[in-house]
């Protein structure tokens, strides 16, 4: 037999991994891709060195390990053709057994190495091929950003630093109260108290986080950001280039402000060029947690509750550099700040407290956390005491920015969109818009800025508004518009605006 030939229980095992990688490669950074990669393959290989000794066989342990591979990594769509709880006991033996008998069946018939070999080389090339084109594409991309970045700076000590903070997925009020059943109200007057001004009509205008951040960091549409292509209409494009290269921090770069960051598991958010580089995570990546539920890993309380753990501490180490903000800096700085809450998983109860597990281990939102078997009520009563819980920590982050800062700083608080147990993922008639859309929307600024907020400004004007009224920048605001758009092909845009 060719050698080339007892690879490819390796190919398919590393096919998984690299479809999901490839199918989602705009959102991760390629060193996401490495950890489970090398723990699939070499998972499959252990696998074929116990069927080997089983079966006294090389040949024999090929196709059966290419079996059990494939079977664990597709767990969950292999047990939806069975009538039975795909998290039952129940299930998981019948999936053994299945696995077990196709397997030892293809160790006893399964002749078609050579196709099976060829048929696996196929398969993996095409989501390497993607990746390989992605990464090229992203590379370019930097490769431009850092040819017009300016590298003009300057010390101007007057300036106010500016933190803009990112509630993932924070609505409005209203739709807390009118949907939600609960009510922050005593959220939004502790930002009055604090000199906020909070504009109760705000929506967003997108509801993706990559769409919302690309269009608010960089003052305008997506539609109308010359690095997003029209071209790219039937895919979902890299978007991280232009949030990290965006416009805002250019421009208050050129004024001599240092850059930072605060991130909390998002991939699409790295920073790498900051001034100041957000904390290294620790723990499994969101790419590493969307593997793991597709196995029998999920069915393991242990590790399901790791991954809950996890989150908890990134959400908890995202808050704690939050509040140390206000520390003095010897030049100006703009602090972006994404914490990704109150989006689920939910892992906080309204006091902080660790919450019973209501759904599995992922960050679904929408259509996708429905169809993942869990309920309305699950979500409303999660996402009620996780933005309970970000709400009061937000506060008393405030607090603290204040008390230590030596100059007023500038602080911006906004969900890139609302919460999402109205969303379809795909279907814009299937959508409630006036649960998606409405967001919290904050502003702790001077005087100069806060007169020219109104109720329903978008965070596209956000931006504008303040280089405008601080720093005479000739940008006028854009109508405050708002579309739709399915997650699969995020620049097929529909306005709902006036709905």
């Amino acid at each position: 037999m060719k050698a080339a030939q007892r690879i490819y229980p390796l190919l398919l095992a590393a096919y998984p991994v690299l479809a999901l990688f490839s199918s989602n490669q705009s959102l991760l950074p390629i060193h996401d891709l490495w950890r489970p990669l090398a723990v699939a393959v070499a998972g499959a290989g252990l696998c074929f060195l116990t069927l080997s000794a089983v079966f006294r066989s090389w040949e024999k342990s090929l196709f059966p390990t290419a079996v059990v591979v494939l079977s664990f990594a597709n767990y969950f769509t292999v047990m939806s053709v069975v009538p039975v709880y795909a998290r039952s006991t129940e299930a998981f033996i019948i999936w053994l057994i299945l696995t077990l008998a196709v397997a030892g069946f293809g160790a006893w018939k399964w002749k078609w190495h050579q196709i099976t070999a060829i048929f696996a080389g196929i398969l993996v090339f095409f989501p390497i091929s993607k990746i390989v084109y992605g990464e090229y594409f992203k590379w370019i991309e930097n490769r431009r950003e850092q040819s017009i970045r300016t590298q003009l700076e300057r010390k101007v000590g007057s300036l106010p630093n500016i933190i803009y903070i990112i509630l993932d997925g924070y609505g409005r009020t209203d739709v807390f109260e009118n949907t939600y059943g609960f009510s922050n109200q005593w959220f939004i007057d502790g930002l009055r108290e604090r000199n906020f001004y909070v504009a109760m009509k705000a929506h967003s205008n997108y509801c993706q986080t990559e769409l919302s951040l690309s269009s608010s960091l960089n003052l305008q549409f997506v539609q109308n950001i010359s690095a997003i292509k029209p071209s790219d209409i039937g895919q979902r494009p890299t978007f991280q280039s232009v949030i990290e290269g965006n416009r805002t921090m250019a421009r208050l770069r050129q004024l001599g402000y240092q850059t930072s960051a605060i991130t909390t598991g998002f991939p699409s958010f790295n920073f790498a060029n900051a001034d100041i580089k957000p904390t290294k995570q620790m723990g499994t990546s969101l790419f590493e947690s969307t593997l793991i539920q597709s196995t029998p890993l999920a069915l393991n309380d242990s590790v399901s509750v790791s991954l809950f753990s996890t989150r908890r501490k990134l959400l908890a180490d995202g808050l704690a550099q939050l509040s140390g903000l206000g520390a003095p800096t010897s030049r100006p700085r703009i602090t972006f700040a994404h914490i990704l809450a109150p989006h689920p998983p939910f892992v906080f109860g309204p006091n902080g407290e660790e919450v019973p597990k209501t759904s599995a281990f992922g960050y679904w939102d929408g259509s996708d956390y429905l169809e993942k078997g869990w309920s309305a009520d699950s979500y409303r009563k999660g996402y009620a005491g996780q933005a309970t819980y970000i709400s009061k920590q937000i506060l008393g982050a405030i607090d603290r920015i204040l008390r230590e800062s030596d100059r007023p700083p500038i602080i911006i608080i906004q969900g890139d969109h609302g919460p999402k147990l109205g969303l379809s993922q795909s279907y814009l008639e299937k959508t409630n818009i006036d649960e998606c859309f409405p967001i919290l929307n904050a502003y702790l600024v001077p005087d100069a800025v806060k007169r020219q907020l109104y109720p329903s400004i978008t965070p596209v004007n956000s931006f504008r508004t303040i280089f405008r009224a601080l720093f005479g920048d000739n940008l006028p605001n854009l109508p405050d518009r708002s579309w739709y758009s399915p997650y699969g092909r995020p620049l097929e845009f529909t306005e709902v605006t006036k709905k």
